[in-house]
């Protein structure tokens, strides 16, 4: 006997929306085409290729001081050739740079575009009480706001950690020829920055998460109240709507106070100690030239590459710490939108077949949060053909 094939309907399951920054952007590259994924990984590679020719600019003008300093009649052939390779270098930066930009304009607008679009379809899938529980111009404001932020992370670890992590390799190869302590000077200093920037990271990312809040607040205020300004006149009400506004402005202008000194402090101290090791290590470069371990080709070598090695490392750990404020914001964004959705379609639920136009409610619910309900256990008849309007309070 064969047993009847099933006809039971499989549960519609909607995905879940990482509330989670980190998840969320790799939940936003599982949805992206892999021609969009394509073009990142090539962006990438031209961006670190670039970066390697940068820091081997230093190196080739090193050995262009040393060819002038022990050149003699032969001058010209040697600075000529050196000269080629210094140009070479430059060629293989400035192509790599452009075609990164190239790239960047074929792909980054879809990752943008597919991050709005996940958040806009998870908004529509709200039920009502969600909508009419926050205001209109925040939600806006947070679709539109993600796509930007992860769109600009992107472009900090683009232009940012990947040239960071590429020139401190290329750099640590050439100076390790030199000697190792010029390397073990820069990993002490990077290893101390790392850990001071993790302890103070916490503090930071909270601040920047209020801030977010009460930005979202104020905006979804103003929106609001622009968008019923006619009920405000009518029931004149500008005054509470102004106070109302003034007392957002506080705390928008307290959040915004407390980050900013955090940050001095932070930045403060973090370019105290970079002025100490920076001057360590030009100290260390110049005990090296005196005792005859660094050439003249070598000294210009190395001061090229600490100035701009160091000047990377600022840049980088200034643009982390911005990266703070923006995962803030993305964290407040998904908070609200990745709400778990409140209604959802029973299990095994059929298909919608219309066979007559009546309409017919059972046992009914409703009311609007933290209130009592409008009604309970409503039920309601509607034949059809006929026009039926809910008159009450809105």
């Amino acid at each position: 006997m064969t047993a009847a094939p099933s006809t039971a309907r499989p549960v519609k399951r909607i995905p879940r929306t990482p509330d989670a920054p980190m998840r969320f952007i790799a939940y936003v590259l599982r949805h992206c085409s892999s021609g969009m994924k394509v073009k990142a990984v090539l962006a990438c590679v031209c961006e670190g290729i670039a970066t390697a020719s940068d820091v081997m600019v230093s190196w080739s003008l090193g050995r262009i001081v040393g060819v002038i300093t022990n050149a003699g009649a032969e001058l010209w052939p040697h600075v000529i050739h050196e000269l080629i390779i210094l140009a070479g270098l430059w060629t293989l930066r400035n192509v790599c740079y452009r075609m990164r930009e190239f790239l960047d304009r074929l792909y980054v607008p879809e990752l943008m575009n597919t991050t709005r679009a996940l958040l806009f379809n998870r908004l529509i899938q709200q039920s009502q009480v969600f909508l009419h529980s926050n205001f209109a111009g925040v939600l806006a404001s947070h679709v539109r706001r993600a796509g930007d932020i992860v769109g600009g992370l992107r472009d900090k670890v683009e232009r940012n950690i990947i040239p960071l992590i590429v020139r401190l390799v290329t750099s640590g190869v050439l100076l390790w020829q030199i000697t190792p302590l010029f390397v073990l000077l820069i990993a002490v200093f990077l290893g101390i920055g790392a850990i001071y920037a993790s302890f103070s990271s916490e503090k930071r990312t909270a601040l920047s998460n209020r801030e977010a809040e009460a930005s979202s607040r104020l905006t979804g205020y103003i929106v609001d109240s622009t968008t019923n300004l006619a009920l405000v006149q009518q029931n004149v009400g500008w005054q509470r709507e102004q106070d109302r506004l003034n007392t957002l402005h506080q705390d928008m202008t307290d959040a915004f106070t407390d980050r900013s000194a955090f940050s001095s402090i932070f930045w403060g101290v973090f370019d105290l100690g970079m002025t100490f090791f920076y001057c360590g290590f030009m100290a260390l470069v110049a005990y090296g030239w005196q005792t005859g371990h660094v050439t003249a080709g070598q000294l210009a070598m190395t001061v090229g590459i600490v100035t701009s090695l160091f000047g990377s490392i600022a840049a980088t750990v200034y643009l982390l710490s911005s990266n703070s404020d923006d995962i803030g914001v993305l964290r407040d964004s998904l908070k609200k939108i990745a709400t778990p959705l409140s209604i959802r379609d029973v299990a095994n639920a059929p298909d919608l077949n219309v066979s007559q136009g009546k309409i017919e409610f059972r046992n009914v619910t409703f009311g609007y949060p933290q209130r009592d309900p409008l009604f309970k256990n409503m039920n309601i008849e509607i034949p059809a053909g006929q026009k039926v309007g809910l008159v009450g309070v809105s």
